[in-house]
């Protein structure tokens, strides 16, 4: 069967608990989990351990290409 996979961040901006809520009972097997901006990553990762995406058989993780190291 072909990978059919959305992006949580294309489907609602820094959202992605919401993104996952739109997605769910979809027949989709895969995910991407999306952090684009600095501000998006902690709280992602924070949450990753209570995100329901056992529908899904495979979950990608995007994470922001460059980092500011003086970002807090």
């Amino acid at each position: 069967m072909r990978s059919i996979e959305f992006s949580t961040g294309a489907l609602a901006r820094s959202e992605y608990r919401q993104a996952l809520q739109m997605l769910a009972d979809k027949p989709l097997n895969a995910v991407e989990l999306s952090a684009l901006r600095q501000d998006e990553l902690q709280p992602l990762v924070d949450d990753l351990g209570n995100l329901d995406v056992h529908q899904f058989a495979y979950a990608a993780f995007h994470a922001p290409s460059s980092m500011d190291p003086s970002f807090e």
